[in-house]
């Protein structure tokens, strides 16, 4: 397996697909982190409404959920790799 990214971000907003989180997951294995979703909606233009996620890395882990998915940038997760980074995995609202 290669080295892990330093962080990996990542968000969930209105214009997310179903396809783009299958990629999502995907590539978020690259980097040990283990993405599964529990519970999706999305819209008549297929577009995500809600979401219920959790995610594993190694021996932390978490969920988060939210029933009416943001327009901007504000709701998933982040992993930082760094050495002695002062949080390590925060998942949720990041307003």
């Amino acid at each position: 397996m290669a080295a892990p990214a330093k962080k990996v971000l990542v968000f969930f907003n209105r214009q997310t697909t179903f396809a783009q989180l299958a990629t999502i997951k995907k590539e978020v294995a690259k980097d040990g982190i283990a993405l599964d979703y529990d519970r999706l909606a999305f819209d008549a233009s297929g577009h995500l409404t809600a979401i219920s996620f959790r995610v594993e890395v190694g021996d932390m882990k978490g969920s988060a959920t939210e029933d009416n998915v943001p327009e901007d940038f504000s709701f998933g997760f982040m992993r930082d790799f760094t050495p002695g980074a002062s949080a390590v995995l925060q998942i949720g609202n990041f307003k």
